[in-house]
């Protein structure tokens, strides 16, 4: 008598499940992606603010450190603080490669083609400085599985890459930085940074840095 056939697999025959491997690592493709979207609002509508950046470039450049707040040709003077002047300053050294015309302080409303796609580059470049502090703030979390009751109580890597397209491609920032035409996005992953690196040590650093000060 035959014995009754097995409806098992046999194991030799069952193949390991493959991982899943990128090309070019998720976070990236999505900073490449919501990049390539910033670029399609290049020749779009601009404010005044961008007119107000060039001076600030003009100014910064043509100008020595203690004339930059007191220079007004332009109505649109200096008025953020030191650091985001230098910041200028930087920017018009690449400026001057592009269309030196653009620092020129008495050039107002000055908007050649090459002036908007470089004012426009600087600040979708300038936004990786965002997109690393994400990543970086992101890396704080817990590796390992844990399950709890709201959302970001447990890790996944689809949370990861939903927080950092949440936040890299806001639409506000995408509105007011690459439409109105602003600087945020890098001041907001300074900020970030800053906020990271505080969850890191607890706090205890700036606290610190609070008494420090409170005593001077």
């Amino acid at each position: 008598m035959s014995s009754p056939k097995s409806d098992a697999v046999p194991t030799e025959n069952v193949q390991p499940k493959k991982s899943l491997t990128f090309i070019v690592p998720p976070d990236w493709c999505i900073f490449i992606c919501i990049s390539l979207v910033k670029l399609l609002l290049v020749q779009t509508y601009h404010s005044t603010d961008f007119e107000v950046h060039r001076n600030w470039l003009a100014i910064t450049h043509s100008f020595p450190l203690e004339q930059w707040y007191t220079e007004n040709t332009s109505k649109w003077t200096l008025d953020y603080p030191p650091f985001f002047a230098w910041f200028e300053k930087l920017l018009a050294g690449i400026a001057r490669v592009i269309d030196e015309k653009m620092l020129i302080v008495s050039n107002l409303n000055y908007e050649s083609f090459e002036c908007i796609l470089f004012q426009r580059f600087s600040v979708i470049l300038s936004d990786l400085v965002l997109f690393l502090s994400i990543k970086k703030y992101c890396d704080t979390w817990p590796k390992e599985r844990t399950f709890g009751r709201f959302m970001f109580e447990s890790w996944s890597d689809r949370k990861y890459w939903a927080v950092q397209i949440i936040t890299f491609g806001n639409a506000g920032l995408l509105l007011v930085d690459h439409i109105h035409f602003q600087y945020n996005g890098i001041l907001l992953g300074i900020h970030l940074f800053a906020v990271t690196g505080s969850k890191k040590n607890k706090g205890t650093r700036e606290l610190e840095h609070f008494k420090n000060k409170k005593k001077n």
